[in-house]
């Protein structure tokens, strides 16, 4: 499994037992819907600054012309 999909299924499942659990101790719907829409937010920006690392441009290869 790659890393990265391992970290949004770590994310997932941390997210639905909190939210299991919250629910649970009788937090309102209102109240989780805002904890939850904040918790998304903060992840797509972490996940969205990650540096990733740059692919090779095809000119960048050097040109080289086949004998004629």
């Amino acid at each position: 499994m790659r890393t990265r999909s391992r970290l949004d299924l770590i994310a997932f499942l941390a997210i639905l037992t909190m939210g299991t659990l919250m629910t649970a101790l009788g937090v309102s719907a209102s109240s989780l819907a805002t904890i939850f829409l904040a918790l998304s937010g903060l992840y797509g920006a972490w996940t969205g600054t990650r540096h990733k690392p740059e692919q090779p441009h095809d000119t960048d290869k050097p040109t080289s012309k086949p004998p004629a």
